[in-house]
């Protein structure tokens, strides 16, 4: 009989914390698009200005992730999850005080940065900290 393998519960807080950061992100990309009518009369502007929110935020997304690698080798995961969350927290804040279609754009940058830390922390973690069993 093998010897029974357990995820101890800060890890699996750590995980259901990561996991929750990210499908937020996921979620609050895939609903931004039917914003759009609205925000183009906010700012009265075209469609194709507005359709750079969720363009720079994949973005954002997709450059970070590229850079998993390298900020996973260089920083410890805790200080990568701190500035995952911040970074998500602070373009919320970004997005809603936003007085124009520019501080939007940068608001979804670093929530964009946020949430493309956070994808590829959060199957680092399960591949590294959860037993194989």
């Amino acid at each position: 009989m093998q010897p029974k393998s357990t995820v101890n519960r800060q890890v699996k807080t750590e995980i259901a914390g990561i996991a929750g950061l990210a499908f937020c992100g996921i979620l609050v990309e895939t609903s931004m698009n039917v914003t759009f009518p609205t925000l183009m009369g906010l700012f009265h502007t075209t469609l194709n200005n507005v359709q750079w929110i969720t363009t720079a935020y994949l973005l954002a997304v997709t450059l970070t992730i590229v850079l998993a690698d390298y900020l996973q080798r260089s920083f410890h995961y805790r200080i990568i999850l701190t500035v995952s969350v911040l970074a998500s927290f602070f373009g919320g804040v970004i997005c809603a005080a936003a007085l124009n279609l520019p501080m939007i754009l940068l608001g979804r940058v670093i929530q964009g940065t946020g949430t493309g830390m956070a994808l590829p922390l959060l199957f680092t973690i399960i591949m590294t900290q959860v037993p194989r069993q």
